[in-house]
């Protein structure tokens, strides 16, 4: 499954839902199912970090605009993209060593009910 590395408390956000833009300086033609992954670091509270943590759908990817700073959870940055996610699906959490940009993972994917 194709996976990507997010930042705590992003990944979280993702996760519970809260989060259904994710702001990237590249755009990408992918769409459909991937694999959310929490990054290693930083250390942010007691959230998990190395974890892949849920499967969401890239439906879309567009220009970020100054009115998407409350879905996405940051500031407006000009020539920026937003991936747009929908449909979150929590799993069987496991440990996943990132990478950058997409990743291809080979691990069995359990979709919780």
């Amino acid at each position: 499954m194709r996976a990507i590395s997010i930042k705590q408390p992003y990944a979280t956000f993702i996760e519970r839902g809260q989060k259904t833009l994710e702001v990237r300086s590249w755009r990408t033609k992918i769409r459909g199912s991937v694999l959310i992954c929490s990054t290693i670091l930083p250390y942010y509270n007691d959230l998990p970090r190395g974890q892949a943590l849920c499967v969401v759908d890239i439906v879309n990817c567009r220009a970020f605009m100054p009115n998407d700073v409350c879905y996405a959870m940051c500031d407006y940055a000009e020539g920026y993209f937003v991936w747009e996610l929908k449909n979150v699906r929590k799993i069987q959490r496991f440990t996943v060593k990132g990478q950058q940009g997409f990743f291809k993972v080979t691990t069995t994917v359990k979709e919780l009910p």
